[in-house]
């Protein structure tokens, strides 16, 4: 596209695992992934929190499960660092496509692709962790309308998604 610096080799279409979407009612998004979409499966957290670099935190609803090999995610954002989540959102109730998450293999490569957006001129909009688990959200919304989260997973989330519901 023009005008966008190229990204080639950052990763930007290796290993999606999660589609995600943001909602300003969680309760009512799921809802409509049950009866809408054929969900019927999907595990609720409230308060779920993530740190924020810079000693920040990010608190969100969140609603997680599988579809297949792909894991689906429902945000609702509650307080904190939570304007990467909120901004898209209407006043009226909506669900709307947020970011497609890849997992990479490790830290150095989760660095490396950071390194390659950064030097392409595109902003980290969120950089995060869970527990030892590192992520990241690269604003392409100019270029593709959703934001690209990028994540290496340590071993005690890799077992939490292990226990998630499969539909």
């Amino acid at each position: 596209m023009e005008g966008h610096p190229s990204l080639t080799g950052a990763g930007m279409f290796k290993n999606v695992f999660q589609i995600a979407y943001v909602t300003n009612d969680l309760g009512r998004a799921v809802s409509l992934f049950r009866s809408e979409q054929g969900v019927a499966e999907l595990a609720i957290f409230d308060d779920f929190t993530l740190d924020v670099e810079g000693g920040g935190k990010a608190v969100i609803n969140v609603a997680l499960g599988y579809v297949g090999d792909t894991q689906l995610e429902i945000i609702e954002p509650v307080s904190g660092e939570v304007e990467l989540y909120r901004t898209w959102l209407p006043e009226e109730f909506a669900v709307r496509h947020h970011h497609f998450c890849h997992r990479l293999d490790s830290v150095a490569e989760l660095d490396a692709v950071r390194s390659r957006y950064e030097q392409a001129g595109y902003a980290i909009a969120l950089d995060a962790s869970l527990g030892e688990t590192r992520l990241f959200y690269a604003d392409t919304t100019k270029l593709l309308d959703h934001y690209q989260e990028y994540a290496w997973v340590d071993g005690q989330a890799e077992q939490f998604m292990a226990t998630l519901p499969r539909n």
